[in-house]
């Protein structure tokens, strides 16, 4: 079998965008499950009542007559739509609760997986008289409340895991036809999932001798959370030996030889800050190049464990882009060992290529949409090869040396730049 040889460059060309997160929202709030106690310690053992009726409009129209300012009624809150007035004692008919002290706590277990973050998490309140807040046994605020309702950030002091809210309030003597007495509480708690099923590629049959074009695409995440693992085999099962790893690059083309090989590349991605989330998509797939396409065989793309990786020692063969995920890089298979020497590089016209030790009998440059575009066979015993290149337009070329008794070849990039 003819040895693999590989060129791989980096096609940038794309637009990236961070839209590879999705959020899901959920609420704690005030109602009949929270427990009571008279102590900041508990035991919360007592249950709430529900004292919605005492702050309602009708009733408090009926008790006080039509028109008494109300303001800010808790069960009017707009961003807490299961939220239920509750207190200590059950609501007496005429609304006019005595002065009283109550603690409420509520626990509830927030379980974050790794690829998982707190976005945002709000506490809004509103208690008669005045209360005192705790998340996680810190406390938050210490206000007299009514009839202002009031927000807190409170993302930095949850965890993953248990957490428990605490608070105490404390109803004044009434002054009036009633006397308000009653907790009103929501937790708002925005959790974000990265998701990471960050881009594809495609195989496309092409009719450059010897070979096949993949390109990923459709890469949104930047370039630093990508790794490109490729290994080959005799065929779509394996067994498997490592080639190399393309690091820090969201997009790639690369070009196989002709020889009929299995290939894998298994697409590592991480999520930009936290390099516990990650996923690893596999793909398979059976290569005949550009000469007969008719046997290609493509396996679909699927989740495997990263772990998977460990098992191989897999060399650098590329580096990242130089500048910016948005400008083009050239990316050396560094597997290549006794490299053809071009000077100058860049060149105006004419070039010098040094075989460097390798037994190279023709030579082809080729563009980098792979189109073919000269090729002369080198004189036997040639070490220096003398290129004269005034011709050809400003750009970037490959110069692929073969050497036809192994069909072994080296590649290396040119620039003419007149």
């Amino acid at each position: 079998m003819k040895s693999v040889q590989l060129l791989f460059v980096a096609f940038l060309a794309i637009t990236v965008s961070l839209q590879a997160q999705t959020s899901t929202q959920f609420q704690i709030s005030s109602d009949l499950t929270w427990g009571v106690g008279n102590s900041f310690n508990g035991p919360f053992d007592g249950s709430p009542f529900d004292v919605g009726l005492c702050v309602d409009e009708d009733i408090i129209d009926c008790l006080c007559g039509e028109g008494y300012a109300s303001p800010n009624l808790a069960n009017n809150f707009p961003t807490c739509p299961n939220m239920v007035p509750i207190w200590g004692a059950a609501p007496p008919a005429d609304c006019d609760f005595a002065a009283d002290t109550y603690f409420f706590q509520q626990t509830f277990d927030l379980r974050l997986s790794d690829c998982e973050d707190i976005e945002s998490a709000v506490a809004t309140i509103q208690a008669d008289n005045e209360f005192t807040l705790w998340i996680n046994g810190t406390q938050i605020a210490n206000q007299s409340s009514w009839p202002t309702v009031y927000t807190y950030n409170v993302a930095s002091l949850l965890v993953d895991g248990t957490n428990t809210i605490t608070v105490e309030v404390e109803n004044y003597s009434g002054a009036g036809c009633f006397n308000y007495a009653f907790l009103a509480f929501c937790l708002t708690v925005q959790v974000t999932e990265w998701d990471l099923g960050d881009g594809f590629f495609d195989v496309i049959p092409t009719n450059v001798p010897g070979g096949t074009l993949l390109s990923s695409t459709g890469v949104t995440l930047p370039a630093a959370n990508h790794e490109w693992y490729f290994l080959n085999g005799p065929g779509i099962s394996g067994p498997w030996n490592a080639v190399g790893v393309i690091q820090g690059s969201f997009n790639f083309v690369n070009y196989f030889a002709v020889d009929c090989i299995g290939h894998r590349i298994i697409h590592r991605v991480t999520a930009p800050n936290n390099p516990n989330c990650e996923v690893c998509w596999d793909h398979i797939f059976y290569n005949c190049g550009g000469e007969k396409p008719q046997l290609f065989v493509q396996e679909e793309r699927a989740i495997v464990d990263c772990a998977i990786l460990d098992g191989y020692r897999f060399p650098v063969i590329g580096r990242p882009a130089f500048r910016s995920d948005s400008q083009s890089a050239f990316i050396q298979n560094e597997l290549n060992k006794n490299l053809l020497l071009l000077r100058p590089n860049p060149t105006q016209g004419r070039m010098e290529v040094d075989m460097n030790g390798f037994s190279g009998s023709r030579y082809e440059i080729i563009d980098l949409q792979g189109k073919l575009l000269s090729a002369k066979n080198i004189p036997i015993e040639e070490a220096v090869l003398e290129l004269q290149l005034g011709d050809m337009p400003d750009g970037v070329y490959m110069l692929r040396v073969t050497d036809e008794k192994t069909g072994q070849s080296k590649v290396e990039k040119f620039t003419i730049s007149h």
